[in-house]
């Protein structure tokens, strides 16, 4: 495999990709962009992006994404904006999504089976401008 860690954006959107997202995504550390937005992927969101602690721009939106949120996006100090738009996800959002300090766009809407309450504290960090629930089953 290529030696990727001087890579700092990762740009694979509408390039119909498929299959499964990789646990050694974790191994692009260093990326600050992720965008795997509008291809065919499936199955469920990696625990390992967790491990991407520079990234502040996620696309994860319009795959086929199933499962639940993983709680190891909340360890992601930088993310500025997650989009999981679009997918199959399902449970309820976790809490742990409230230590994203610099939050400034979530956009969730578009997950049917997404459900439960919205954590309290989420719509209160100080700089989300955008929280996208529509067409999902969460509560505020």
């Amino acid at each position: 495999m290529w030696n990727l860690s001087r890579l700092v954006a990762l740009k694979l959107d509408n390039n119909a990709l498929q299959g499964h997202l990789p646990a050694t995504i974790e191994g692009l550390r260093g990326v600050e962009l992720l965008d795997l937005s509008s291809n065919r992927l499936e199955g469920p969101l990696p625990p390992q992006l967790g491990h991407l602690t520079k990234v502040y721009i996620l696309y994860l939106n319009w795959n086929k994404f199933n499962g639940s949120i993983p709680p190891a996006l909340g360890l992601l100090p930088q993310l500025r904006t997650l989009n999981i738009e679009g997918n199959r996800l399902s449970g309820s959002v976790p809490v742990e999504l409230c230590n994203l300090r610099h939050l400034q766009t979530l956009d969730m809407s578009g997950n049917a089976k997404l459900s439960g309450p919205l954590p309290a504290n989420l719509p209160r960090l100080p700089f989300l401008r955008y929280l996208g629930i529509e067409r999902t089953g969460i509560t505020t």
